[in-house]
């Protein structure tokens, strides 16, 4: 997911299904996403800001901080 920080402003670039579209109509979606093995590599090393502080900018808890970025980081 492309995330950036714009002058303090969290930006996500994602897109809205149609609402007349049979499977998730309305929702937002990463265009082209999936999810392929090497997501799931924990020896992949995390670059970013921390779970803790994806839990302050998302205003949530730090496990959902951290579904919302990367499924295995330690």
């Amino acid at each position: 997911m492309l995330v950036r920080d714009n002058a303090g402003v969290l930006e996500i670039y994602a897109m809205r299904r149609q609402p007349t579209m049979a499977f998730a109509a309305g929702m937002y979606v990463f265009p082209g996403g999936g999810v392929q093995e090497s997501d799931y590599v924990a020896s992949i090393p995390w670059v970013g800001p921390s779970r803790a502080d994806w839990a302050k900018i998302l205003g949530c808890g730090e496990p959902l901080a951290r579904c919302s970025r990367r499924c295995r980081h330690p």
